[in-house]
């Protein structure tokens, strides 16, 4: 259930002129009124924010040492975007895709995006976004605002990230925005996220293809895949962010990739990709707009962008600029009239951090946005090389060889089971290492009897063994000393329950540990 806010919150028409569309977005997330109208379901509310705060651990709370609206904002969005990109991570990575049975299920989002609403605009009187939506907009929405201006002791905006912007855009307006509305916030997102895709493009030439893709860009508009980034990598060429830690370390030639247009725009898109997902996840949930399946021949990306309306329409003309190459660039649309010199703010700013940082700012802009399917460890064949391996290791934490040892299964970290001796605060040392490892969930392998144990928060529980012996039982303890092989159906069946979160369901004999294993 999703309490109805249209008596209470600003909602503006939807405007046919672009820079009406910011002015309006803008006064949106000024004014946002909060609905107070049902006191107990006001109350069920809150209840349900204390209820994600208390199971959350303190280290995944708060990610600066003082509680600020920063802070608690972050928090909230992270929960939300943790809930999209689990059901990325169920529908297989990618969208487009039939649903299976179990996925298209009706779920909880709605209702919990709206309880993160509610409580990111009761805990922060002012929002803090309209200076930010100057900025990625171009265009001033206020009297003392101007969108071209450097941010002081802000970060980057070509080092922000446009999915986290856009989750806590959508928690600040209200939900009876129109699609056209989150179709017009994702447009200049993308942009941003367009731009961020360029800059990671030039970090990643060599010098002579840096100089060969300046020169070439100079004779295109600058609008252009091309013209943009031959102004990206000239801008960004006054700092010494291109400079080589050792100019001596130079690969040879036949080591070196070759950029091509095609490899250009095809990186450019792989870069998109991960904020297009989430994206079209929120407005599917927000809309209750399916996202279509993929016809013959189309990608994933041409999909995305024509179910979030970016840039043109979706018709002839996107075809072929899909099949010229250039699809990436004409789902851009700035709403100024000069956007090189938009970007060009972005650039400077960048280039100011360059100067106090400069590994740490070319680092952070080659970081990929592609994250990989999470997957446990792989595991021997034969269990007796576990065994031998493991047996007589000793402890990394106690430098003491483990009387019952166990290995993580989603890192491979050996550790003390049941023993006091790497005890920190009065936690043992698997509990401990289950919330720096997994937010509270750990899978262990206890190596002298081949049984993985689950651990939950405060309960933990035995799920079995993932090794048998060649009649398909187990060997609980290893009494009978026989053969035992890894059955990958067991193991497939252990990571789908942990991906699915559906460890809970699947264990029935749960016990609280009490910190102790």
């Amino acid at each position: 259930m999703v309490p109805e806010e249209s008596r209470t919150m600003l909602v503006k028409p939807v405007s046919p002129d672009p820079r009406q569309m910011v002015l309006d977005i803008a006064e949106m997330m000024v004014k946002r009124m909060i609905a107070m109208e049902y006191p107990n379901l006001t109350k069920a509310m809150r209840t349900a924010m204390e209820d994600l705060t208390r199971i959350t651990y303190p280290s995944y709370r708060s990610f600066s040492s003082r509680l600020n609206t920063e802070s608690i904002l972050l928090f909230m969005a992270s929960v939300a975007r943790t809930n999209l990109e689990m059901e990325l991570l169920q529908r297989g990575g990618k969208l487009g895709m039939p649903l299976a049975a179990n996925t298209g299920k009706k779920d909880c989002f709605l209702p919990m995006l709206h309880v993160l609403s509610l409580h990111s605009k009761v805990l922060s009187p002012s929002s803090p976004f309209p200076d930010l939506w100057n900025h990625i907009t171009g265009i001033p929405t206020g009297e003392h605002s101007t969108s071209l201006s450097v941010y002081e002791k802000q970060v980057p905006l070509l080092l922000k990230d446009p999915l986290s912007i856009l989750i806590q855009f959508v928690l600040t307006l209200s939900h009876t925005i129109g699609a056209e509305h989150l179709d017009f916030v994702i447009q200049m997102l993308y942009n941003l996220t367009y731009v961020q895709a360029l800059t990671y493009i030039s970090c990643k030439f060599s010098n002579d293809e840096r100089d060969a893709w300046r020169r070439m860009g100079r004779q295109c508009l600058a609008t252009s895949l091309d013209g943009l980034l031959s102004n990206i990598i000239s801008w960004l060429s006054r700092s010494p962010l291109y400079e080589e830690a050792d100019s001596t370390l130079i690969l040879p030639a036949i080591c070196q990739s070759v950029w091509s247009p095609q490899s250009v725009e095809q990186t450019v898109e792989e870069f998109c990709l991960p904020f297009l997902r989430t994206a079209s996840l929120l407005k599917c949930h927000l809309f209750d707009a399916e996202i279509p399946s993929l016809q013959a021949n189309q990608s994933e990306f041409s999909l995305l962008v024509s179910y979030l309306h970016l840039g043109s329409p979706a018709g002839p003309e996107a075809s072929a600029d899909a099949k010229s190459g250039t699809l990436s660039w004409s789902c851009v649309r700035w709403v100024i009239e000069e956007p090189h010199t938009l970007v060009r703010a972005w650039c400077l700013h960048m280039t100011d951090f360059v100067l106090a940082a400069r590994m740490e700012a070319k680092n952070l802009l080659q970081l990929n946005p592609n994250w990989q399917r999470p997957g446990l460890i792989k595991l021997p064949k034969r269990y007796y090389q576990i065994f031998q391996m493991f047996r007589a290791a000793k402890c990394s934490e106690c430098n003491n060889v483990p009387k019952d040892p166990a290995i993580c299964l989603t890192c491979r970290q050996f550790l003390c089971f049941r023993e006091s001796c790497c005890a920190q605060n009065s936690v043992y040392e698997s509990v401990a290492h289950s919330i720096s490892c997994g937010a509270g969930t750990g899978m262990f392998l206890l190596v002298n009897s081949s049984l993985v144990v689950i651990i939950r928060g405060p309960r933990a529980a035995l799920w079995g063994s993932v090794y048998l012996d060649e009649h398909g039982e187990e060997d609980r303890d290893l009494k009978r000393g026989k053969p035992l092989f890894l059955s990958m159906a067991r193991y497939n069946l252990l990571e789908s329950q942990w991906l699915s979160h559906g460890l809970d369901h699947a264990c029935k004999r749960w016990v609280f540990h009490r910190d102790e294993l």
